[in-house]
């Protein structure tokens, strides 16, 4: 418990304030949606997802593939406006040419920040693997695995052709009010 009674120390404070004012001094896009260009393993705070693409299989998913999931009683309306589009992106994250291991230290303290800037959906940008070495998109089906797993997401599904296709995918994050 901080001096102030918030629950919240002095440091965290400070690295919010910090972390804000890198938002703040990025140019928002032509459609006013937040960018995070990408944040420090500071920002992540240690947390890492592990992800074995040895474990990929014929399952995994493919370049042009759907992503799409919900946890069990989530509102079917929910995943039919992901399915549509017809969501307000609040903050975006695009790991195109990152490494596996720079995506698996990445994700988790984005999802961390999204959920204490209590925004409710965010644009992940993996990418299709053109360019991989690999014969499926690794970067994609690594997304996949940590959005199945992780229990801050509600729901989430592929984009629509302007924000990225099957290359992002929407995730509707639940809310932090409790």
């Amino acid at each position: 418990m901080s001096a102030n009674g918030s629950g919240i120390d002095d440091d965290d404070k400070a690295l919010f304030r910090q972390y804000v004012e890198q938002l703040s001094s990025t140019a928002p896009a032509d459609d006013g949606e937040r960018f995070l260009e990408g944040m420090s393993d500071d920002d992540a705070q240690g947390d890492y997802y592990y992800f074995d693409k040895n474990q990929m299989d014929s399952e995994s998913l493919g370049a042009e593939d759907v992503m799409s999931g919900s946890v069990m009683g989530a509102q079917t309306s929910l995943l039919k406006r992901l399915k549509r589009g017809a969501v307000s992106i609040e903050g975006r994250m695009d790991l195109h040419q990152c490494t596996i291991d720079e995506a698996a230290s990445l994700l988790p303290g984005f999802i961390k920040t999204a959920k204490y800037q209590q925004w409710r959906c965010v644009l992940i940008i993996h990418g299709k693997g053109h360019f991989s070495k690999e014969p499926k998109p690794v970067l994609k089906n690594m997304v996949y695995h940590f959005l199945m797993e992780n229990p801050d997401v509600l729901a989430y599904h592929s984009a629509k052709p302007k924000h990225g296709g099957a290359g992002a995918v929407y995730v509707m994050l639940k809310s932090s009010r409790g």
